[in-house]
This record gives structure tokens, sequence and C-alpha cells, in this order.
């Protein structure tokens, strides 16, 4: 099985915990088990820097974040399977407040068997589409760490699923294979035109077509199918719209 190191101070602190009090005001950690038990899921606080305006003014990664180590230890053991960092960015309003680490947990999104986790997007300041961070905990993957843009998800085995995303004039649809770890592009954005994922169904997606933010009028709604084997495409009437839920978060 893939182990990774754990520092000595999380250790000790995940298994001991007060066996040295004078380090708790300088490190925070919470855990929380996943949806399965399968894995105990540990936050290290690592940082936690604050920008001034004149600061975020000089470099677009002057924003205030906090970063945290993220392990993830199977049940029995006391090393992580796998670990990421992740950085709670939320200084772009003036009014903003980090998360609470609980609240950062419940938006992982576990595949059925938690072979993976995909974690909430991080909020830097980026070009195109925002991507999540993919981590393989199952050793047994051919992958370690991966990258996805996340909209509506629709599972459709125990390792892939389909999902749409959406960022201001490229909104398409795309296929992440938990066997590799990659992407793989479905519907492609033809701005002003663009598509949304509506419901998968005995291996056919049904997608609609809308325009994306650059458009310059509307059009009627238009849906087809797309059969997940062939790649074969027809029409279909839209299902009533529904209110546009996001990946669970």
């Amino acid at each position: 099985m893939r182990k990774l190191p754990i520092p000595v101070f999380s250790l000790c602190l995940f298994l001991l915990s007060g066996c040295l009090p004078a380090w708790g005001d300088l490190i925070r950690q919470e855990q929380f088990a996943s949806p399965s038990g399968k894995y105990t899921v540990v936050f290290t606080e690592l940082e936690n820097r604050k920008y001034g305006k004149d600061e975020m003014l000089e470099d677009l990664g002057n924003v205030s974040h906090v970063l945290y180590r993220v392990d993830f230890i199977a049940n029995g053991d006391t090393e992580p399977v796998a670990n990421s960092s992740y950085a709670d960015v939320y200084g772009w309003e003036a009014d903003g407040r980090p998360e609470k680490a609980s609240a950062i947990f419940r938006k992982l999104i576990w595949s059925p068997k938690e072979d993976y986790v995909i974690f909430p997007e991080e909020g830097w300041a980026a070009q195109g589409p925002s991507q999540s961070r993919a981590l393989a905990l199952n050793p047994e993957l051919a992958w370690e760490k991966g990258a996805v843009s996340v909209g509506a998800i629709e599972w459709i085995d125990d390792l892939s699923f389909i999902s749409d995303y959406h960022f201001d004039c490229d909104y398409g649809i795309l296929r992440f294979d938990g066997t590799t770890g990659k992407t793989i592009s479905m519907k492609e954005s033809e701005s002003p035109i663009g598509y949304e994922l509506v419901s998968v169904k005995q291996g056919k997606a049904v997608i609609r077509m809308l325009l994306d933010n650059c458009r310059m009028q509307d059009i009627p709604p238009r849906c087809f199918t797309r059969d997940l084997q062939t790649g074969f495409e027809e029409p279909v009437a839209c299902p009533t719209r529904k209110t546009r839920v996001k990946a669970q978060y």
C-alpha cells in the first residue's frame, strides 16, 4: 500500500492529544471520518496569511488565506495513504472570513467507494475554468493527483463521472476517468453557445444548449441526448428547468 510520511508533530498530536500542551497555541488540527468511515481525515493548519488592500495590489497571489495539510489515514493505520495541501482563499471580499475546517471537509466530493476524493476550488485568481484537485486514495489506481473542473456531477460508475463547467465564455461538458485521473472533453464550448448537463440515464446523457456570458441575444432552449458509448446525438424535448445544484459541496 502506498503510504506517505506524516510529520512527527502531526502524528504526535494525532495520537497523543495533549502530549505537548505548549504547542496548542501554535498548531491547529482537526480530524473527521470519511462518509463510510474508511478513512480519518486530518486537517493541520500550516499558515494563516492576511494581506491588506495595498499588499493585494502588489501581486495577485497576495490574498488572505489559510493553508492546510490534509492527510487521509486508513482505519488501523498511523501513516496517511495520501495527503494534499489545500488553501482556503477568503480575502477577495473586504468582509471575507476563513471557513471552518469542518465546512471544508463537508465540501469534499468522494467517489462512490472512496477510491479518490475531490477538493473544493481554492479560489485563487485564474484565467479560464477553475479546477479542483483530485487525490487518489486507492493505491491500486495508476495515478496520485489530478485536476478537474467540477459543476453538476453525474456518476456513471464507481470511478468515473460526467460534469459540466461554466466560466464566463466557456460552458462545456467533460468526463473524468477515475482509472487514469484524467479528463476527456465531451462537448466543448462554442461561444456564445455552451452546454450544461441535465441528467444521465441508461447510458445516455441529456444535455441542454444555452448561451454563455458572452451572449448578445437569447435563443430558445434546445436539448439533445448523447450516447456515452457511441457518441451518437439526437434532439429531445428539454425537461422542465430546475434550479442548478452544483456538486455536493
